[in-house]
């Protein structure tokens, strides 16, 4: 199975993206990411046989809740994405979730992360200056996802979940 771990966006943040998709769309072509596949991986493990040895390393991960913010937008060749801004939480917590796949020996792709949001594959056509509205949420949690393409379309389903801790924010 193809595996991946990732934080899930709020409800404002997926329907502030849903909305500079709309914007996108008026002046480009692209395969769109659905709202239910917006998220940041952490760290992408790619084909694994088997997830409970994942999720025994991921059980070892701490680390506290903090605040991201949407922030401007790119592209990596064809791929159209929008920036984060956190003070470096996505960072620190992709950190500490490959020190713990590493240290149960399970691969993943080592590249440093470099936290965006997808929003296009294979995109063409004319994109604005400005990113989506910089809406703020807290990220509460990871997960441990597995992604399918079912009938042509890519398609996520968490196989597990881990709060990160609140407490340790407000201190």
């Amino acid at each position: 199975m193809r595996l991946f771990v990732a934080v899930s966006l709020t409800r404002g943040q997926r329907a502030a993206l849903l909305a500079y998709q709309k914007t996108l769309m008026k002046t480009a072509r692209a395969n769109w990411s659905r709202e239910e596949n917006l998220h940041l991986t952490l760290a992408f493990i790619g084909e694994f046989p088997d997830a409970d040895p994942v999720i025994r390393a991921l059980e070892t991960v701490t680390a506290p809740s903090y605040s991201l913010a949407l922030d401007g937008a790119g592209h990596f060749g064809d791929v159209r994405w929008v920036g984060i801004s956190d003070g470096g939480g996505t960072v620190r917590l992709a950190e500490g979730v490959r020190r713990a796949l590493k240290d149960a020996g399970i691969p993943f792709d080592p590249k440093p992360p470099k936290p965006h949001i997808t929003v296009a594959r294979q995109f063409r056509g004319e994109a604005p200056e400005s990113g989506p509205e910089p809406v703020t949420g807290e990220i509460a949690s990871f997960a441990l996802m597995r992604s399918d393409r079912i009938d042509g379309r890519l398609c996520y389903t968490k196989l597990w979940e881990k709060k990160l801790d609140r407490q340790a924010r407000e201190e």
